[in-house]
């Protein structure tokens, strides 16, 4: 309720400052490309079954990586006030990065073939490589050369899952692969600054942090063994733009 109380007395403030008749709102096209870095966390839930008996495994795993992106919007200004609305499209996962997780645990409750399996190696892999994100934009311009701003907004993307695991005596192995898609919200702080002798074009440097979505699941069953590994990361991501203003 403090956010929404919060989020209209800011809009109501942009609105009133223009109410002069003098003042106007004045709009613009935007395109800009963006690039930056992603850190996502989240855990890596596994429950496997055999034959009535259960065994939950819960380990918590980061994932680091550079994206790459293009947005495209428009915006109006009156005074010192903006707003605008913001379509962008990232494409994380760009170079190689650290989206491999490895884990290793003791399981003496799970027998594969009659035998009891005393331990496991496994390897998950989390990866969400395009993200299409809608939002909106409000700044207040400081000074000539400063603008802080805030956003908000609601982001898709289809995340996929990859879980393998395998005894050490390499006896038994069992594969799970899942995919969904996501909706999730998201929303940062930024500042806009004009390109010096470069008319039209500024520069921003934004942080962001994207909520949790719908869980992914992986589901596989070997002989009488079933495995189900399941992960929904949090992501915060940093990003600098340059934008052209049309």
């Amino acid at each position: 309720m403090m956010n929404k109380l919060g989020t209209a007395l800011c809009l109501s403030s942009a609105l009133l400052a223009c109410v002069p008749a003098q003042a106007a709102w004045q709009g613009n096209w935007l395109v800009g490309a963006s690039g930056g870095y992603f850190n996502r966390r989240g855990d890596l839930d596994i429950t496997m079954i055999d034959t009535g008996r259960q065994t939950v495994i819960n380990r918590r795993f980061e994932d680091t990586g550079w994206l790459l992106g293009l947005l495209g919007g428009y915006q109006v200004k009156c005074n010192n006030w903006l707003l605008g609305v913001e379509l962008n499209v990232n494409w994380e996962d760009v170079f190689d990065d650290n989206d491999e997780n490895n884990l290793a645990f003791s399981d003496a409750s799970v027998p594969v073939g009659g035998q009891a399996v005393q331990a496991w190696n496994a390897s998950s892999t989390f990866e969400r490589d395009w993200v299409v994100g809608l939002s909106g934009r409000m700044g207040f311009e400081l000074a000539p050369y400063l603008m802080p701003y805030i956003r908000l907004g609601l982001e898709w993307s289809e995340d996929d899952l990859n879980y393998i695991q395998t005894n050490n005596s390499n006896t038994a192995s069992i594969s799970a692969d899942g995919s969904r898609d996501g909706i999730r919200v998201f929303g940062g702080i930024g500042v806009e600054v004009p390109v010096p002798t470069i008319n039209g074009f500024t520069i921003r440097a934004e942080y962001d942090y994207h909520r949790r979505g719908r869980r992914v699941e992986a589901v596989n069953v070997v002989n009488t063994l079933l495995v189900n590994a399941t992960r929904d990361p949090s992501a915060q991501t940093a990003i600098l733009s340059v934008i052209w203003n049309i």
